[in-house]
């Protein structure tokens, strides 16, 4: 019977498996390659753009805070202007006040009550609407003479009925005799200054109306 020799065959197959297998590995390797540097390009990519990103956001977040520092100052301007509109307001509406207000202390005068002296003691605490620096109203001293305490108390109720004049509050009344005979109360009230077209300014503000609307 004929012998084959089948060791050369076997060899050359063993062979072209190993290198298959080799050209597989390589192939694998190669592939793994290009996806890890794919996948590494990427995110370099990504993370070059969001870079850039960041540092167009904090530019633009840089502009926007000059901008705001901006606006707050003409803010600041702004309301320092409206203040002294408003202080140029009130001082033209302030100047008839003095006129008004001593009108007022003679016309509310009941028959029979004589005036001994005025003195003013200083503004009234300022109301909402009024600038800080200026104030429409203030408090009044007022001495008198009176043929009784019922004119003084008639004389204090046309003062709170005065559209200038309010919140009269008596501080003293004394009855005391004259040298000819008769009695008479001798007082010391409080009135309250006001101004009623400064009022009618303070409330438009507060409703946001015009200085200028009369409605």
């Amino acid at each position: 019977m004929s012998r084959i020799n089948l060791l050369p065959w076997r060899a050359r197959r063993r062979e072209k498996r190993q290198k298959h297998f080799l050209a597989t590995l390589v192939a694998t390797a190669l592939i793994s390659a290009a996806a890890v540097g794919s996948v590494y390009f990427y995110f370099q990519n990504a993370i070059e753009f969001q870079v850039e990103r960041n540092n167009y956001l904090r530019q633009e977040t840089a502009a926007l805070d000059i901008k705001i520092e901006e606006i707050k100052e003409l803010d600041a301007i702004k309301a320092a202007v409206i203040q002294r509109i408003q202080i140029i307001e009130q001082l033209q509406l302030l100047r008839p006040q003095i006129v008004h207000l001593f009108d007022e202390w003679l016309d509310t005068l009941p028959e029979g009550v004589y005036l001994t002296g005025i003195e003013q003691l200083g503004p009234a605490p300022p109301k909402v609407g009024d600038p800080p620096t200026l104030t429409s109203n203030g408090i009044a001293r007022i001495r008198g003479t009176a043929q009784s305490n019922g004119r003084v108390s008639t004389y204090m109720n046309q003062l709170d009925a005065s559209e200038w004049l309010a919140d009269p509050q008596l501080v003293i009344i004394q009855t005391k005799e004259a040298d000819n005979g008769t009695r008479a109360s001798q007082f010391t009230l409080t009135v309250q200054q006001r101004n009623p077209l400064l009022d009618k300014l303070r409330a438009q503000r507060i409703k946001g109306t015009p200085a200028g609307d009369g409605s």
